[in-house]
């Protein structure tokens, strides 16, 4: 919705400062961020609200970490794993249950989290997080996040690429984000720069 609002004020002649960022694409739209799993649970719980504000997104991410450590029913929600492979051009991830996949072009996700820190210094790719941990040791990884590290090796695979499939065990479709906005679509999905 932003890219669509600033691609018609420039074609009104309005100008502004400019800065040029690379996007994925990801079926007909093109955005800088993208998740499953998780990312797109937590996007749902906290929409669900019918509140969205910064408050609301701390607040649902307060929940999410506190039903992790009894193992409730919120962070069963939110953590529904993306269960199927992750393929690059010219290496795959072992097919298993993600907490989350989750990329991006720009280094932060929101909140202060920057999980994409490797964004500043390599202009010709994108970063690609896939999460298998459990998700209380997911909210543990959380604060190397937010400090803009790695995850950790036990955790986390991590690579920059130019493009990646996910191809689903279920065969069915994949609910998604991008940009913050829910999406599904059918399988497999192609993100690409």
């Amino acid at each position: 919705v932003l890219f669509e609002r600033l691609l018609r004020a420039r074609d009104r002649g309005e100008t502004g400062p400019e800065a040029w960022r690379r996007v994925m694409r990801v079926g007909n739209e093109v955005g800088f961020l993208f998740g499953v799993g998780a990312v797109h649970g937590f996007l749902a719980e906290y929409y669900g609200t019918g509140n969205p504000s910064p408050l609301t997104a701390a607040s649902t991410l307060f929940r999410g970490a506190a039903s992790a450590l009894i193992g409730g029913r919120t962070v069963q929600r939110m953590a529904k794993p993306f269960s199927g492979r992750v393929i690059f051009d010219d290496h795959r991830w072992e097919p298993r249950e993600y907490t989350a996949v989750t990329a991006g072009t720009v280094d932060q996700i929101g909140l202060g989290f920057r999980p994409f820190y490797r964004m500043q210094d390599c202009p010709a790719a994108f970063q690609v997080l896939g999460i298998f941990a459990e998700p209380l040791d997911f909210v543990r990884g959380l604060v190397n996040v937010r400090m803009a590290k790695p995850m950790g090796l036990n955790r986390s695979h991590e690579r920059l690429t130019t493009r990646m499939t996910l191809q689903p065990t279920d065969g069915g479709a994949i609910d998604y984000m991008l940009d913050g906005d829910l999406r599904s679509a059918p399988q497999p999905l192609t993100v690409s720069l």
